[in-house]
This record gives C-alpha cells, sequence and structure tokens, in this order.
C-alpha cells in the first residue's frame, strides 16, 4: 500500500510517498489526494519519491496526469529523489525533462517556488 504524507514548505505542498506506485489501490490513492490538492487551490506540488521501490506504466500515468491537471490550474508538479531504477524509468519516458526531477526536496519546493512566483493566485510567498 502507497502512504502519503502531507507537509507544506514555502506555499509548496510536498507529498511524500512511500510504497510502490503502481495499477489500483496506489494509482488511486495518488489521484485521489492530487485531486483534493487541486480542488483546495493547492496548485504547486512536490512528489518525493526518496521511499517508492517501483513503479509501473499506471504509476507514470498518474504523474503524467497530475501534472496536466496542475498546469492547467496554473500550477506545476515536481519529482524529486527517485531511486535509481525509477530514475532511469523517468529517462526513458522522458519525463525527467518535461516534468522536472530534483536531488532535493529543497531544491525542488525553490524551483516550484519560482515558478509560483509571477502567479497571483500562489499565495504571494516566496
Amino acid at each position: 500500500m502507497l502512504q502519503i504524507k502531507k507537509s507544506h514548505q514555502q506555499g509548496v505542498t510536498v507529498l511524500s510517498l512511500e510504497g510502490q506506485l503502481i495499477h489500483g489501490g496506489e494509482t488511486r490513492a495518488l489521484a485521489e489526494q492530487l485531486a483534493g490538492l487541486l480542488k483546495a487551490g493547492e496548485v504547486r506540488v512536490l512528489l518525493d519519491l526518496a521511499e517508492v521501490g517501483f513503479i509501473d506504466s499506471a504509476g507514470v500515468a498518474e504523474l503524467v496526469a497530475g501534472y496536466s491537471n496542475l498546469r492547467r490550474a496554473g500550477g506545476d508538479l515536481k519529482l524529486c529523489r527517485p531511486q535509481p531504477m525509477i530514475a532511469k524509468v523517468f529517462q526513458v519516458v522522458k519525463l525527467t525533462s518535461r516534468l522536472g526531477v530534483c536531488d532535493s526536496v529543497a531544491a525542488g519546493v525553490a524551483s516550484l517556488d519560482e515558478s509560483g512566483a509571477n502567479d497571483p493566485d500562489a499565495g504571494g510567498e516566496g
């Protein structure tokens, strides 16, 4: 089962994921979490993947869907600290350049803080 812990840093919502991001309940849990953030107006999201051991095509699809939904709402989604095998998957499917993958939570938060600096709905933090 995928565990999701939510925190906030500098106006960015950080979701720390633990487990596997695979077809079924795991991807549904992430989809529901992202939909809830979108509904609440929390549109700058960083996914910390340090504790995710495996991702399948459904997991990748959910990341792309979450990214697309947040971008349409004027926000953004970044990924950080993927395990080497998962980072390789991201490179193969070209997610690294599209979504942006950071080496640390701090770097991810900073990149999202910059991307929302001109957004009047970003909360003025940063």
